[in-house]
């Protein structure tokens, strides 16, 4: 009396679909910031600035 018998034979189908379609995805999990990609010009351009800049790919051998 009270049990669902659908999520005891469903919820383990259910969790191995999302999982699986999560990953294919590539869904970020929860609290991961995610960074949009750029889709015009100046956007790819300013990514570009940023992933490039000296300051931030040298190594500071003062």
């Amino acid at each position: 009396v009270g049990i669902h018998w659908g999520g005891y034979l469903g919820g383990p189908v259910f969790k191995s679909v999302i999982s699986y379609a999560l990953k294919k995805y590539r869904v970020p999990p929860t609290g991961v910031e995610f960074k949009p990609f750029p889709l015009d010009k100046a956007g790819l351009k300013a990514a570009a600035l940023t992933e490039t800049s000296p300051s931030a790919n040298q190594p500071d051998n003062r």
